[in-house]
């Protein structure tokens, strides 16, 4: 956002020596480009995650009893209850995926020009959205952005919305029933091609924080005061271990699904949970550009994919599976 910092991220793997404009708007808007130390640059999409993850630790550090992030980490591995060695097996055996539910008629559109976020599409759910005025400002509440900044981000660069699934092999189920809204079909990610640009909630993303907007981020690191915790942000996707004690219990029975109430008999001393939480599912937000190229499988539940959708999953090697009977097993034209 508006001077980003400079700033080591171990986290992305990367070194970072120089910065630059990457673009100004009339409104005096200017994010900076920032290179590893090998010469690439950060897309637009990696430094805005980037950004939020300073931010979303300054703001666990101060509400989730935990001194950083390693700190938890270093707690959770030490756990000896069965179900919290099974989730972190489930974790580290990259178990889970981020998948992303389309309907079938934008199959075509998908393979030629790649996923469209709501400020692009202004819908949401197939219903008509007005982003500018709904979206926006709840991703800058959940991001922590300064809100008139990031209303200048190009539309393309702002977050495509996907869930976290087990992946086919898993021997997990999904909970899919809350997700029936967005379509049928459902593109399975390379996680490894999207992970610094990652991030997710463990609810809709809707109703993860109750908090009202605010215009820059020391209002909102400010409303820790109003009872405002790192649960009502999103989560970078290498702070993925906070799922842990949300997802034990299900997956203890075989379930990738939130327990709907924070599990404290874990006795993890995690601060900032609500009592209850009203989805089963987790939400994944994917800055920048996602198409399909940075699909690695793709899942039907109605009709099998023909014609020039068809020719483009074949073409870039991308698995079929079909969805119509669970788990999923391998279809071939």
């Amino acid at each position: 956002m508006r001077n980003l910092r400079v700033i080591p991220v171990a986290a992305l793997s990367v070194l970072l020596t120089t910065v630059m404009p990457l673009f100004a708007s009339a409104q005096g808007f200017t994010c900076k480009l920032i290179f590893t130390a090998e010469g690439k640059a950060l897309s637009q999409g990696e430094t805005l995650s980037l950004d939020h993850q300073q931010t979303f630790d300054q703001l666990f550090r101060e509400t989730s009893g935990f001194d950083n992030y390693a700190s938890f980490e270093k707690m959770i591995r030490s756990r000896t209850e069965p179900e919290i060695i099974k989730a972190l097996e489930v974790l580290d055996n990259q178990q889970i995926q981020v998948s992303i539910r389309a309907p079938e008629q934008v199959r075509e559109a998908i393979a030629s020009s790649g996923f469209k976020s709501t400020h692009e599409t202004k819908t949401n759910a197939g219903q008509a959205s007005d982003a500018s005025h709904q979206r926006g400002p709840l991703e800058s509440n959940i991001f922590g952005f300064n809100s008139v900044d990031y209303a200048q981000v190009e539309p393309s660069v702002k977050p495509k919305y996907g869930t976290i699934q087990p992946k086919a092999d898993s021997g997990l189920k999904a909970h899919s029933e809350p997700l029936a809204p967005y379509g049928t079909d459902s593109y399975h990610l390379k996680t490894d091609q999207i992970s610094s640009r990652l991030s997710f909630t463990m609810d809709d993303s809707g109703s993860v924080s109750p908090f009202p907007q605010v215009a820059t981020k020391k209002e909102w690191l400010a409303s820790i005061k109003k009872g405002r915790s790192w649960f009502n942000a999103a989560i970078p996707w290498n702070r993925r271990l906070l799922m842990v004690p949300f997802l034990a219990r299900g997956i203890q029975h075989g379930n990738l699904f939130l327990a709907t109430s924070f599990n404290k008999s874990y006795k993890t001393e995690l601060k900032g949970p609500p009592k209850e939480i009203s989805s089963s599912y987790i939400e994944a937000q994917i800055f920048g550009s996602v198409d399909i190229n940075t699909v690695s499988a793709f899942e039907f539940a109605n009709n099998p994919p023909t014609g020039v959708f068809l020719k483009a999953l074949l073409d870039h090697k991308i698995k079929i599976l079909d969805g119509r009977q669970q788990p999923a097993v391998e279809w071939e034209p």
